[in-house]
C-alpha cells in the first residue's frame, strides 16, 4: 500500500474531543481537575502611560479556552454507535458502523479506540488508538487497517515509535506541529516492514456550516492537517465529533449518515 494509507495513524486522533482516558502505559483514567481562575487583562494606551485592569473569570477546565467547546460533551458514550458513508481510495463506496471502545489493550498498553467498519482479518475498516491524559491534549498511538483486495485479506498496522502529543488548546489562532516516526507492520510479520518519518502542521481553518447525509451542521470547525504526504481536512462538531473527513488515508472521504446514538 502507498504511504498515504498510513496517514490516519498520525492525524485522526485530533478528532477525539473528550475527557478522561486510559494512559498509554497502562495507567488509570484521569479525574476532573478543579476549576481554574484566569485573569483577563485589558490594556488602555494613552500618551501619558499604559494602564491595565485585571478581571478574574472562573472557567471550567472542561471548556476549550477560546472556542468554548466542552471536552466531555463531544465524546460518544460507552456503547454508542454512528454510521458513516466512506469512499475508499479505490473508489468503492459503502456505509460503515462506527463505535468507541475504552480501555482496550494494544501494543503493550491500554488505550481508547475509535473503530470505523470491521477492522479484523477478512473484514474492512480502521481502528485508531489514542489516549487523553488531560483536557485538550491527545496522545496519538497508532492504527490498524484491514481491507480485502485481489491478493486476499490484508492488514497493516502503523504505530508511533514514541507516542506523539497533540495540544489542541492552541486552536484556533495557533498551529500544532507534530514530528515522529511511524513503524509499519503486517499481520504476518511483527517486525517493522519500514519506518516512516513524518512531520505535520495542524491548524483550525474556520468555523463553518457543513452538509452531509446526516443533515446540516452549523458551528463546526474545519481542521487542516498538512503533512509530508499531503493535506487532510476534518469537520468537527461539538456534539457529534467527526462530521466529515476528506483525504483520510485509505478512505478518500468520510461523511456522517446517522448521528451518534
Amino acid at each position: 500500500m502507498p504511504p498515504r494509507s498510513i496517514w490516519p495513524v498520525a492525524c485522526l486522533a485530533l478528532t477525539m474531543l473528550a475527557a478522561g482516558c486510559a494512559d498509554s502505559d497502562g495507567g488509570a483514567t484521569t479525574s476532573p481537575a478543579p476549576s481554574t481562575t484566569v485573569l483577563i487583562t485589558s490594556t488602555t494606551t494613552t500618551t501619558a502611560a499604559t494602564t491595565a485592569t485585571a478581571e478574574p473569570t472562573t472557567l471550567s477546565p472542561d471548556l476549550h479556552p477560546v472556542i468554548g467547546w466542552s471536552w466531555n460533551a463531544a465524546w460518544p458514550g460507552e456503547g454508542a454507535e454512528a454510521t458513516y458513508h466512506v469512499v475508499w481510495e479505490t473508489g468503492v463506496e459503502q456505509d460503515m458502523t462506527a463505535r468507541v471502545m475504552y480501555g482496550v489493550p494494544w501494543q503493550g498498553g491500554t488505550w481508547d479506540c475509535l473503530v470505523v467498519g470491521t477492522p479484523e482479518l477478512g473484514g474492512a475498516g480502521i481502528a485508531w488508538y489514542f489516549a487523553r491524559p488531560e483536557p485538550w491534549r491527545l496522545r496519538l498511538g497508532g492504527a490498524d487497517a484491514y481491507w480485502v483486495n485481489q491478493s486476499g485479506a490484508q492488514m497493516e498496522r502503523g504505530a508511533h515509535t514514541t507516542p506523539v502529543v497533540l495540544d489542541m488548546s492552541v486552536f484556533p489562532s495557533g498551529t500544532a506541529e507534530l514530528t515522529g516516526v511511524i513503524a509499519i507492520t503486517s499481520e504476518s510479520n511483527d517486525a517493522p516492514l519500514l519506518e516512516l518519518p513524518f512531520t505535520a502542521r495542524v491548524t483550525a481553518v474556520a468555523e463553518e456550516t457543513v452538509t452531509v447525509p446526516a443533515g446540516t451542521f452549523t458551528g463546526t470547525w474545519r481542521i487542516r492537517v498538512s503533512a509530508n504526504v499531503g493535506d487532510s481536512y476534518l469537520w468537527l462538531d461539538p456534539g457529534q465529533l467527526l462530521v466529515r473527513w476528506d483525504h483520510a488515508g485509505l478512505f478518500d472521504r468520510i461523511e456522517m449518515v446517522t448521528p451518534w446514538h
